[in-house]
């Protein structure tokens, strides 16, 4: 396992990785240059966070130079960030890039792949995850990927996390793809076993926060948040106290608004969107 270092630079904040931050890390930055002026720069910090003002602004192109930064950064906070990025905005270049990431020589590196194959929603991406399981033992890593692969296929955890061995898991996984896949048609987007649609995941945000038993759930809540973060291009940091805590009656007004905004009639389900961008068939 290589030893990765951070070189954050002051305007990021420094819980950003381990908090529910979402995207603010990003988006409260200095003025940053197009990508095309970045990549003059040797900064690695100003290349990602031109990339991400771009994806922004519905401009994907400049995304498929996060793989380049993944493979010759030895920042943590940069690796992983650029991953997060090309997971969520599921384009046919990004997902396509994450397989490589798979068997990133960094352990922490690699789990952000697994995450990020399962924000793709991307079937595809998903049965390349599954086979990268036949690489690995029993153990924490292996529970990580499985964990991960049930985000994708499954509303209820059940059949899939804690696999026993190897095996076992891929004949499981598989079959629960090739069932998905006769039930809603090959090459449509899915999470939670079903057809990506923002509907499904505000009903799953409402499952988690208001569940009697919360705080048990609390991480699934936050990556459903963050799912809706990245779909729609809502901030969710404004839902979180100053300790962390989610805060329900917030992120309820939020959702409410959103029901009842046009803004919400234009997320179409079995289409693919980045910070509330649409993903063309064929972006890069």
């Amino acid at each position: 396992m290589t030893t990765l270092k951070s070189k954050r630079p002051n305007y990021v904040g420094p819980g950003w990785a381990a908090a529910p931050q979402g995207y603010k890390f990003l988006r409260h930055s200095p003025s940053i240059p197009s990508a095309d002026v970045a990549l003059q720069s040797s900064d690695e910090w100003v290349i990602l966070l031109s990339v991400f003002n771009e994806a922004r602004n519905g401009l994907f192109d400049s995304l498929d130079l996060l793989p380049a930064i993944i493979r010759n950064s030895s920042d943590f906070h940069v690796i992983c960030a650029s991953i997060r990025i090309l997971g969520d905005a599921g384009t046919d270049l990004s997902v396509a890039a994450l397989v490589e990431f798979f068997t990133h020589p960094d352990t922490d590196a690699r789990l952000a792949a697994y995450t990020a194959a399962t924000n793709s929603a991307n079937l595809a991406l998903i049965k390349d995850l599954i086979e990268a399981a036949g690489h690995l033992k029993r153990g924490m890593e292996l529970d990580v990927l499985a964990d991960s692969v049930s985000e994708a296929l499954e509303r209820e955890h059940a059949q899939l996390v804690e696999p026993k061995n190897p095996a076992e898991f891929q004949s499981n996984a598989l079959h629960k793809v090739s069932e998905i896949e006769a039930r809603v048609g090959k090459g449509k987007p899915v999470m939670f076993g079903d057809i990506l649609d923002i509907k499904n995941i505000i009903a799953e945000i409402r499952r988690f926060i208001l569940r009697s038993d919360a705080d048990e759930y609390r991480e699934s809540a936050e990556d459903r948040l963050l799912t809706f973060e990245a779909i729609t291009g809502i901030w969710i940091s404004e839902w979180f106290d100053e300790d962390e805590n989610i805060e329900p009656a917030k992120v309820q007004q939020t959702l409410e608004e959103f029901e009842a905004s046009d803004q919400a009639k234009k997320f179409v389900p079995g289409k693919r969107y980045f910070l509330g961008h649409p993903i063309l068939p064929g972006s890069s």
